[in-house]
């Protein structure tokens, strides 16, 4: 039995909160969604004043599908942290699983609202998922002053300029291994498809 078995079987006093949160998001990940949400509990059990468990909650009991207990999952976490964009962002994501399209838009654009300008990044990818390409097309912009190089960004850059009737510019050629016009081709066909899937 490992050192944190033995903890939590003897004493639960002995263990932080967060080694149960960071045990049950790496269950979450494996997609192991009921002892992840064992883990939540316990951490909530070590101090229940802790908000984030409770949103954690909300996402292991939507991936078990429980849509109404994770819904009240996440309005407790917002309504006790109304500042906190993420927990947004989980109930947007259940809104959108149940087909609640426009309170799944609602919640992103409060969310987009929370972040500071200086995460534009996280701002285009909301801006993106409520179909708002213009506002993308800016963010998208500020986030490609601060990593001009990315391929991530630069190809969602042109997918909105297309979205939104930019032209096509074609520049010179330039000189490209055949190992990042792959990666690059895969990228805008990814971004692609994902852009079919949008609402028009």
């Amino acid at each position: 039995r490992s050192e944190f078995s033995r903890a939590t079987w003897l004493d639960r006093s002995l263990v932080s909160p967060f080694v149960y949160i960071a045990r049950g998001n790496a269950n979450l990940a494996m997609g192991n969604p009921v002892a992840a949400l064992v883990d939540y509990s316990a951490a909530l059990g070590c101090d229940p004043e802790l908000i984030e468990p409770i949103a954690l909650r909300g996402e292991a009991l939507l991936m078990m599908g429980l849509h109404e207990e994770a819904l009240r999952a996440f309005d407790e976490a917002i309504a006790k942290s109304p500042s906190e964009p993420n927990y947004l962002s989980g109930r947007a994501i259940l809104h959108i699983s149940c087909g609640r399209i426009d309170e799944a838009d609602t919640d992103w654009r409060r969310q987009f609202a929370l972040l500071p300008n200086a995460r534009a990044s996280a701002r285009s990818c909301i801006a993106l998922r409520v179909a708002d390409y213009p506002l993308a097309r800016v963010e998208l912009d500020r986030a490609l002053e601060h990593e001009p190089l990315d391929l991530y960004w630069r190809v969602y850059r042109f997918a909105v300029g297309r979205r939104v009737g930019e032209p096509l510019v074609v520049g010179p050629p330039s000189v490209r291994s055949e190992e990042h016009t792959s990666e690059l081709q895969s990228r805008f066909g990814i971004s692609y498809a994902v852009f079919c899937l949008k609402k028009k």
